[in-house]
């Protein structure tokens, strides 16, 4: 739907919350989370504001340059190589299309045959944004691309490559504290004076209190009284959706995050939520709700033992920098003009240098009967270290 400037988001949200918690006193933040980012009519994602690019509150990879789509292009098109065909791409949640338009134009000028890209989209105006994208980057492609609201909508059997850029930051995330005697309290929103507040408490929540305690008892010594993290229950669940679907082929993700072990560094003792508006980042997720995006960094150790739960197989594990240069991302275009040539090399240095997006965005891949080695894993793979 179109934003409604006349109805304030904000308070609407805020009341959607106050209805929730006269039922039952308080939410649990993962509640509170997936109601500002996804209410159908009010949540970040659904109320047509205006999300990516420099007019909205963030610039993700495929925004920054299309050399980053381009590189994973020669990813995409190494896999589809060594499946059986038809060979099928989906994107998750793919922005304003440009990732999808791009690998689309890349691998026609390197003649990958694809038979569909689908597209898993909630948002119907990116979709109108992506489709707009795609008219303009590969028109002669677009009735490759099919949009899909549910996994089930995809063929089976799907070989081919599942394509998650940024996606698994998004899904809400339960708090959790550390109590006395190693206590884990969960984390709940709350109203009082017509103001939302944060609550710590016990909890009869087990397959809360296991996930937590599983990850911690992984760690070198235990997490002081008062730590303050979070735990992701969705991607789980995300990837059991996914890898019954996935017959044959790769699953890639890139997202920032860390290992378990830096994930829980006794210093990172309020987590990593952040909130993201106008291209500026802060901690406070309490406020402007449903006009700033809410996300946390993923726990890459925790993601790969699910992944491995669901019968996929671990196969490459390292930063974005190290697996684009794999993939020959400075391969440079002779037939460029030097002002071009100049504006190419700061995206670059976006995608590729440490203190940017080089090292804290990392890239994982799983697989389902897939035996060959990865080309974007060829220069660094960090698998054990997970």
């Amino acid at each position: 739907m179109n934003h409604n400037t006349s109805i304030n988001i904000s308070d609407a949200l805020f009341h959607e919350v106050q209805k929730r918690c006269e039922k039952q006193s308080k939410i649990s933040f993962s509640e509170f989370m997936h109601l500002i980012l996804y209410h159908p009519q009010w949540g970040y994602y659904c109320n047509g504001k205006t999300i990516l690019g420099k007019e909205g509150d963030f610039v993700t990879a495929p925004g920054i340059s299309q050399s980053f789509s381009a590189a994973l292009a020669k990813q995409v098109s190494e896999i589809q190589t060594n499946i059986t065909a038809p060979g099928y791409i989906l994107e998750l949640g793919a922005g304003l299309g440009q990732m999808a338009a791009n690998i689309m134009a890349s691998l026609k000028t390197d003649h990958t045959q694809i038979e569909k890209y689908y597209i898993l989209e909630i948002s119907p105006l990116l979709i109108q944004k992506q489709q707009k994208t795609i008219q303009s980057i590969c028109p002669a492609h677009l009735d490759k691309f099919i949009w899909i609201k549910d996994i089930a909508e995809l063929p089976t059997p799907f070989n081919g490559v599942i394509l998650g850029n940024e996606f698994l930051d998004a899904l809400p995330v339960e708090l959790f504290k550390m109590g006395p005697d190693q206590t884990i309290l969960k984390g709940h929103v709350y109203i009082k004076d017509q103001q939302l507040k944060l609550s710590f408490e016990p909890t009869q929540d087990a397959v809360f209190t296991q996930a937590v305690q599983s990850e911690l008892q992984l760690l070198d010594a235990p997490l002081p009284v008062g730590y303050v993290s979070e735990i992701n229950l969705n991607t789980k669940a995300w990837l059991n959706k996914l890898s019954p679907k996935l017959t044959q082929g790769v699953m890639l993700w890139i997202d920032y995050g860390f290992t378990r072990y830096e994930y829980y560094l006794t210093e990172r003792n309020q987590g990593t939520l952040m909130c993201h508006d106008r291209h500026k980042t802060h901690s406070d997720y309490f406020h402007n709700l449903g006009g700033q995006d809410v996300t946390a960094h993923i726990n890459f150790s925790q993601l790969n033992q699910e992944a491995i739960n669901c019968g996929l197989e671990t196969l490459g594990f390292s930063n974005q920098a190290a697996f684009l240069l794999a993939l020959n991302i400075l391969g440079q275009d002779n037939k460029q003009d030097l002002s071009q040539q100049m504006l190419n090399s700061q995206e670059l240095q976006t995608l590729l240098q440490p203190h940017e997006m080089g090292e804290i965005f990392k890239v994982i891949a799983f697989g389902k009967k897939y035996e060959q080695p990865l080309l974007g894993f060829s220069l660094k793979d960090y698998s054990y270290k997970l």
